[in-house]
């Protein structure tokens, strides 16, 4: 299965505002789970739905646009009703990054405040 670039390039970016601590384009790490997952799946229905010889669904559609949209429909579908379970473990993987680069920074803020001479005052919640 041959993947699209935009996409992979799309999900580097959405997990490097990730890591950032900014959600792309205001999304929680829920819905950008749910997001990639719906994606994903319908990439996964267009391949399985090219195998099918004849006619297939949409038959006269040589430019094959009701089929685009028809996965795209159904593959959000999926998504947002229980899905393939991809969205809990990329959301679990996104919460964990996060808190690892929210301490990364907490760290280096520290040290650059002690290189500065002043109180280094813990955080509250580590």
């Amino acid at each position: 299965m041959q993947i699209d670039s935009s996409v992979a390039s799309a999900s580097t970016l959405a997990a490097d505002a990730m890591l950032q601590g900014r959600p792309a384009s205001g999304a929680s790490p829920v819905q950008a789970a749910r997001e990639f997952e719906g994606m994903l799946t319908s990439m996964l229905l267009k391949q399985m739905r090219q195998t099918i010889s004849g006619e297939g669904l949409f038959p006269g559609d040589s430019s094959d646009t009701y089929g685009g949209m028809f996965d795209m429909y159904l593959g959000d579908f999926i998504a947002r009703n229980g899905g393939l379970g991809l969205a809990e473990q990329i959301e679990s993987t996104l919460r964990a990054q996060m808190s690892a680069a929210e301490a990364a920074t907490a760290y280096a803020d520290a040290a650059v405040n002690a290189a500065d001479g002043a109180p280094v005052v813990p955080d509250a919640q580590g």
